[in-house]
């Protein structure tokens, strides 16, 4: 499987961790929509950029980058709630924002062995 696609299936996975976090544990309506609006998206664009959609992985990334903002921003947060958003936005965009493949640095000589 090329590197692309691990990291589209872990943003799936971490979308779909962030759905069974929100139904499993307490959330006041502000982090539930939070929550289910980025693991929504996270899953759907995560099986976009699966499919060759490299474009969706960057909205991903920004999905992760607000994730992680808004765990500190939105009032009446759990330390329970800050961890998990913390941890999973911080993975979100990390897989997300690696490079796709063009341009990766290429170890060992042009020709060959020196």
């Amino acid at each position: 499987m090329r590197f692309e696609g691990v990291a589209s299936v872990a943003d799936i996975i971490l979308g779909g961790w962030l759905l069974f976090s929100m139904m499993f544990w307490s959330h006041h309506p502000e982090h539930m929509a939070n929550v289910g609006g980025v693991g929504v998206f996270s899953v759907a664009l995560g099986a976009m950029a699966y499919f060759g959609h490299t474009w969706a992985r960057w909205i991903v990334a920004a999905l992760g980058a607000w994730l992680f903002t808004s765990a500190w921003v939105l009032p009446d947060a759990t330390v329970g709630l800050i961890v998990n958003n913390t941890l999973v936005g911080t993975l979100l965009f990390g897989f997300s924002a690696l490079p796709t493949g063009r341009g990766m640095f290429r170890i060992g000589w042009p020709g060959g062995a020196p």
